[in-house]
């Protein structure tokens, strides 16, 4: 299977600055644009409130996707509030559908994916958190018949250290899921975030949901030409 830590997800994740969260909480801007690669690549910073998702809209033809970056309201990786948090993110992502995750658990001199269907995956899962790791990538595995398509996982929700005090908090989803995202998804984003301190979680997730999807329209999807 396609590492989940392919381009760009990882070099996003790896080249973030904790501390450029604080300079921008105060934006009013409802997003602003503040990185592209030139090509098909585009960084905003999205403001709902005091709530800053740091988005970034890929739009290749294979790999078109939408990454959504936050800090944490976590203080630590305790399975009980990972299970939960996780099982909330897929079952809004993806309604009715009860799918379970694969997980990438990745320690400074090692990294190992579980399959959380599986009993013994489980527990090896289980045993692996214990040893306190640096990051935590849930994914939904692709097909050999999908990777031909879309060669990445179709979601991935991951979760890691970024100081020894603080966690941040990552969704990234296929360009097309990212431009339908439900309101039920959006609320979750929001309770997560540490920023967050809305009191109309309702009205601040569709805002939410508005303008990822403006974003999207923006920067469309590249199409195949003939």
């Amino acid at each position: 299977m396609p590492s989940p830590e392919n381009n760009p997800f990882a070099n996003f994740i790896n080249g973030l600055d904790s501390n450029s969260f604080s300079r921008t909480s105060d934006q009013v801007e409802d997003f602003r644009l503040i990185d592209t690669n030139g090509n098909n690549e585009f960084t905003y910073d999205v403001n709902v409130g005091l709530a800053n998702f740091r988005t970034v809209i890929d739009t290749d033809l294979r790999n078109g996707s939408v990454l959504m970056y936050f800090l944490s309201g976590l203080k630590s990786f305790e399975e009980a509030d990972l299970h939960t948090g996780i099982s909330k993110m897929i079952d809004t992502a993806f309604p009715g559908q009860q799918l379970t995750p694969h997980v990438r658990v990745v320690n400074e001199t090692s990294r190992n994916d579980y399959d959380l269907a599986s009993y013994w995956d489980g527990k090896r899962y289980e045993s692996a958190l214990k040893e306190q790791p640096d990051s935590l990538i849930y994914y939904l595995p692709v097909t050999a018949s999908q990777a031909a398509i879309y060669p990445l996982p179709h979601f991935m929700y991951g979760i890691s250290r970024v100081t020894e005090n603080e966690i941040g908090e990552y969704i990234r989803m296929n360009h097309s899921k990212g431009d339908h995202l439900n309101v039920e998804l959006t609320q979750e984003l929001l309770k997560r975030n540490r920023g967050y301190l809305g009191k109309d979680l309702l009205t601040d997730a569709v805002d939410l949901r508005d303008k990822i999807h403006e974003l999207c329209v923006i920067h469309p999807q590249e199409k195949l030409t003939i």
